[in-house]
């Protein structure tokens, strides 16, 4: 790996190090009335790098003598967030309030009814061979 290669991986892999600033997981605060409302959210990132070289050696089922020298590298990430809820704070209390992600509760709901569905049928054919 060229050494320009290894200071462009260790500049990323820097920033790697800098946490995730507060305001990414902690939104803008609303009063309402005697209430304020912070939401709250999940920050999830992942950055993968890898590089490589190689020579090349001579083709033996060609007969060919290709000699050469091959390096490359490559790179990649992922930032993702996600509501997780919100605070309400009022003067006696501070209360978390979940958000429920709709649609992760509607796919657990089909797969269950699916399966309840499969194991009915299935013992009905069992009981009609036996």
């Amino acid at each position: 790996m060229s050494d320009e290669m290894l200071q462009t991986v260790a500049e990323h892999v820097e920033v790697m190090h800098d946490p995730v600033p507060a305001r990414a997981v902690f939104g803008k605060p609303v009063e309402r009335g005697d209430r304020t409302v912070i939401p709250l959210a999940e920050v999830t990132y992942l950055v993968a790098f890898g590089a490589g070289r190689g020579e090349a050696e001579p083709h033996a089922a060609r007969d060919e003598m290709v000699k050469g020298v091959a390096s490359g590298s490559l790179g990649g990430g992922l930032i993702r967030s996600r509501p997780l809820g919100i605070l309400e704070v009022t003067d006696h209390k501070v209360k978390l309030k979940p958000v429920v992600e709709t649609t992760k509760v509607a796919i657990a709901g089909v797969a269950l009814g699916a399966l309840s569905l499969f194991l009915i049928v299935r013992t009905l054919v069992r009981s009609r061979r036996g």
